[in-house]
């Protein structure tokens, strides 16, 4: 679907005062988890709110937040049990900024 989106015309979409190239771009999925503009502000406003911290390309929830993250139904002790990472950065290619990959990411896109 993304390779399609980059063979149509241009369009011009604003989002929160910034043209994207293209729908897709929006909001898209990386393999399991979510990209796009919305995944880059999702962990934008987790940074700001103090939820997650950015440390080597690897994401990790703080203390402080973990309720957050139980309120919105996600088990992060049975995600961190799971053989794959827990929360990689996943740079993003239309935006050039992380998203949250892995466990945490794939989590976080299925239950949006």
């Amino acid at each position: 679907m993304e390779s399609l989106a980059n063979l149509a015309n241009e369009r011009q979409l604003k989002t929160h005062g910034k043209s994207t190239k293209n729908d897709v771009n929006y909001c898209r999925t990386c393999y399991d988890h979510l990209a796009g503009h919305t995944g880059v502000l999702i962990v934008d406003k987790l940074i700001s709110k103090a939820a997650i911290l950015w440390n080597d390309k690897t994401f990790m929830v703080t203390e402080s937040r973990k309720e957050f993250f139980c309120n919105f139904d996600l088990e992060l002790t049975e995600l961190q049990k799971q053989r794959r990472h827990f929360a990689k950065a996943c740079l993003d290619y239309s935006e050039r900024k992380y998203h949250i990959a892995c466990a945490l990411g794939a989590a976080l896109l299925n239950r949006m």
